[in-house]
This record gives C-alpha cells, sequence and structure tokens, in this order.
C-alpha cells in the first residue's frame, strides 16, 4: 500500500519566493482516471483510499517533483469531491473553470510513459522550445523528422489523455500548465 499522505511539508525558498496563501499554495492534476475496476490503496490524511492505478501512477510521480518535496498542494478531483454526493459533484464542476485557473500550475499526467514515446516528448520539448524562439516559422529540423520519432509522437497523442473534452478547459485556462 502507498502511503500518500499529505500532511504538509516545510516549504523552502524553491518553491517560490511568495505563496499566495497562508497554508502554501496548490497545484491542480489533469489526467485520467483509467479503469476504476482496477484499484491502489492510498493512505492521504491518515484515510484508506482507494483509487485508480492511473491516479496511483500520478501520485507516485508528483512525490518525486520538488514542489511536492517542498510542501505543494494538489487539487485532484477524485479525492477532493465527494464522488458518492451527486450534489457535491454537480456544484463543483461548476467550480472548474476557477478550480484550474486559479491554480499555480495545472500537471498535466497523459500516462506511465512508454520507452518507445521517450524519443516523442523529447522531441516535443524541443519543438515547444524552438518554435516559442522562432516565430518566422518552423525550424528546418522539422522536415528532417525520422519516421521513428513520427510514430512514437502518434503513440503519444494516441493515449487516452487526449481524447477527454475536459483538457480543454483545464489547460487553456492556466497559462503555467506542465507536463
Amino acid at each position: 500500500m502507498a502511503d500518500h499522505s499529505s500532511s504538509p511539508s516545510p516549504r523552502s525558498s524553491n518553491l517560490s519566493a511568495v505563496t499566495r496563501f497562508a497554508w502554501g499554495d496548490f497545484e491542480a492534476l489533469s489526467y485520467t482516471w483509467g479503469n476504476q475496476t482496477s484499484t491502489q490503496q492510498i493512505i492521504m490524511n491518515g484515510k484508506i483510499w482507494n483509487v485508480s492505478e492511473n491516479l496511483e501512477n500520478a501520485l507516485r510521480a508528483l512525490l518525486l517533483r520538488p514542489e511536492t518535496r517542498n510542501g505543494m498542494h494538489y487539487w485532484i478531483d477524485a479525492l477532493c469531491i465527494n464522488q458518492a454526493d451527486e450534489d457535491e459533484r454537480n456544484h463543483q464542476v461548476k467550480r472548474m473553470q476557477t478550480i484550474y485557473s486559479d491554480a499555480r500550475a495545472v500537471v498535466v499526467w497523459v500516462g506511465e510513459p512508454k520507452e518507445h514515446e521517450y524519443k516523442a516528448s523529447q522531441f516535443l520539448y524541443e519543438v515547444n522550445r524552438v518554435v516559442l524562439q522562432e516565430p518566422d516559422g518552423p525550424p528546418s529540423f522539422l522536415y528532417d523528422l525520422g519516421q521513428e520519432v513520427l510514430q512514437e509522437t502518434e503513440s503519444f497523442f494516441r493515449k487516452p489523455y487526449w481524447q477527454r473534452l475536459w483538457i480543454i478547459q483545464e489547460l487553456a485556462v492556466n497559462h503555467h500548465s506542465t507536463l
């Protein structure tokens, strides 16, 4: 059983020079729930929770982030909304735009990385970096891509995450989204 307790750890200056709230700050997780019949147990605030394997994997990845080690809080719908209470779910859905826009950042979890997708993620990172610096058009290296990189990139964008309509709202309203 993984222990993903959310007890705050001391903040350090690495998190942010100034936090926006007395209790610190929060980031929102954008992810897919995944298969709800295959769950893992986590411990949060001393209570056992059953979460999807995909969410458990995302929580493990969040634990590795410097922000987490420095006390960052996370808003995660499956944990922050009482899913058994339809009235609460409906109320929270109306607040989603505010939650995601107010978050310090939106952290994107597209799922467990597959070995063949590493080149694709490196390629996409490089395209983002270069295109932002080259407003006059795509750099020449885009025309010299190998078939392998193109296939890996296609595989990356076939992940269930990209099929969700909610990602438009989750990512568009926050200008600090991170993969």
